[in-house]
């Protein structure tokens, strides 16, 4: 406790940096979160157009695996914003 109540004042400036760049931190992930969501459903649409072109075992196990992705991207960019 003791050290904490003295290093008070030097941690504040380096707190108070971190919060400035959060708004931009939450923006720049958001961005790559939803870059990375229209590409994952770009290639869902291309692997959906192959169907009759592939087995049909592989092919429900590559979209079952893009859903997942797709589901799991905004829930990863959502813990990103609450960090």
């Amino acid at each position: 406790m003791l050290i904490i109540y003295h290093t008070q004042e030097l941690a504040t400036p380096i707190f108070q940096e971190l919060l400035s760049a959060f708004i931009v931190l939450t923006m720049i992930a958001g961005t790559l979160s939803y870059a990375l969501y229209a590409y994952v459903e770009d290639v869902a649409k291309d692997v959906a157009a192959d169907e009759k072109k592939k087995s049909y075992a592989r092919y429900n196990a590559v979209i079952d695996s893009l859903s997942g992705l797709k589901k799991e991207i905004p829930v990863n960019a959502f813990v990103v914003v609450g960090l």
